[in-house]
């Protein structure tokens, strides 16, 4: 195997090329690899976003350079079966590796077997992460400066429940290392607010390892509807949104009752455990939540109609 590796990535936004970057250092662990320009003369290899593939300078760079392409596409309410195609946001590294080790690697692709989290170990670091996010929506003590690996995050104003980032940070929150945070007293007028649980909700969501927090057996209620920050991401969290406001459930059977690819149903109910948008539920919890009336199928009823036998059943009717 070479010892260095030369790529790039096009067309896709900050958060998205961090994510791709730390798989590919994985999957290429103990090789360098070495991020350069689109119009490098000796890339390895080139990941374009699937948008832009037809624009006349990307297929200019494709005539000009014989490499290995590979396609991101951002359609992930559907599974894409094109080994040249990965889909994002990238919640686990199947399809990139794959196509790392067939196509750029020319080796054997072992076929790959789904990994239940009950057969695997969360981290310790995931777990702390998520305690440490638990605090940040539920107290009001003031002032807390919140740092990662990377350094300086910005600081949480707990009692409005806003979060100011400091604006040199260009990087996204790394949650694969340990959070820390210290009480401060003052806040930097100059510095922009934006609402606390809207950006703990974000680095949840955005972040790959937050999405094994909860198991895929795991039933969940649903506590608050959390908001799509990118419109990628709209259909699919207000559908899975919509569905555990019916009921309490569990990823593998809203996966396959709204046909939505399991892993990014199991990172959305991580995601909302870990903001304090929902909490786990034990499966009797869940059989009860969900008995149809005797004489009217939940399915089939209308929120009025389920707003007047609520009132029916409290009033022994």
């Amino acid at each position: 195997m070479k010892s260095l590796f030369r790529a790039s990535i096009l067309g896709l936004g900050h958060s998205e090329v961090v994510m791709i970057r730390q798989h590919v250092a994985e999957i290429l662990a103990g090789v360098s690899v070495d991020w350069v320009s689109a119009n490098h003369e000796s890339l390895d290899f080139l990941i374009v976003n699937s948008s832009f593939i037809n624009a006349s300078s990307v297929q200019n760079l494709l005539r000009n350079n014989n490499m290995p392409v590979l396609l991101a596409n951002h359609s992930s309410s559907q599974i894409i079966a094109d080994k040249h195609t990965i889909t994002l946001p990238l919640l686990e590294n199947t399809q990139l590796k794959n196509w790392i080790h067939e196509i750029v690697l020319n080796e054997q692709v072992v076929p790959f077997k789904p990994v239940k989290l009950q057969d695997s170990v969360i981290t310790q670091v995931l777990l702390d992460n998520a305690k440490v996010f638990e605090y940040f929506s539920t107290t009001s003590e003031g002032l807390l400066y919140l740092s990662d690996q990377c350094g300086a995050v910005g600081i949480i104003d707990t009692s409005n429940q806003l979060m100011y980032l400091f604006p040199e940070r260009k990087v996204p929150v790394d949650m694969q290392g340990l959070l820390t945070y210290e009480r401060v007293q003052n806040l930097p007028k100059t510095y922009k607010s934006i609402d606390l649980l809207q950006w703990l909700w974000d680095v949840a969501w955005f972040e790959p390892s937050c999405s094994v927090l909860v198991s895929p057996d795991q039933f969940i209620k649903l506590k608050v509807w959390p908001q799509p920050s990118r419109e990628t991401d709209r259909k699919d969290v207000l559908q899975m949104s919509a569905r555990l406001a019916q009921g309490v459930t569990c990823a593998q059977d809203m996966a396959e009752e709204l046909k939505i690819p399991m892993l990014r149903v199991q990172h959305f109910m991580s995601a909302l455990v870990m903001v304090g948008f929902g909490e786990r539920q034990t499966q009797i919890l869940q059989k009860s939540a969900v008995l149809p009336d005797k004489a009217v199928n939940d399915e089939e009823a209308t929120g009025l109609r389920r707003l007047l036998l609520g009132v029916r059943r409290r009033l022994g009717l």
